[in-house]
């Protein structure tokens, strides 16, 4: 999928702001896609973290964005956890999943 357009979805942040696909424009994105329930993705987040901090000031944007139905589950694990980029919730959008071949998590994109 690299250099590849992809449709201006939009999800919310922890806080609930919108956030759109499109404000990356410009750079890189790698989408990790997880959930709180998903043993093997709570397993990479520091591998997450430690990714962001090596490509810092490049021109790629890290974005999380967890499955999650439950919204407070979603967010207390922000919070545990101190996760830290750019953190948004699906609730396991169909179309995204569909756009990207998603068929389980973990699983990221570039």
């Amino acid at each position: 999928m690299i250099g590849r357009e992809i449709p201006d979805f939009c999800y919310r942040d922890s806080t609930g702001k919108e956030v759109k696909f499109s404000s990356f424009r410009g750079n890189y994105v790698y989408v990790d896609m997880w959930a709180t329930w998903c043993r093997p993705c709570c397993e990479e987040i520091p591998y997450m973290g430690e990714l962001e901090k090596k490509f810092h000031g490049k021109k790629i944007c890290f974005v999380s964005l967890s499955c999650d139905k439950d919204l407070q589950a979603w967010k207390k694990k922000l919070r545990t956890d101190r996760m830290g980029g750019i953190q948004l919730n699906c609730g396991g959008d169909p179309a995204f999943m569909k756009f990207f071949g998603i068929q389980g998590i973990p699983h990221g994109k570039s």
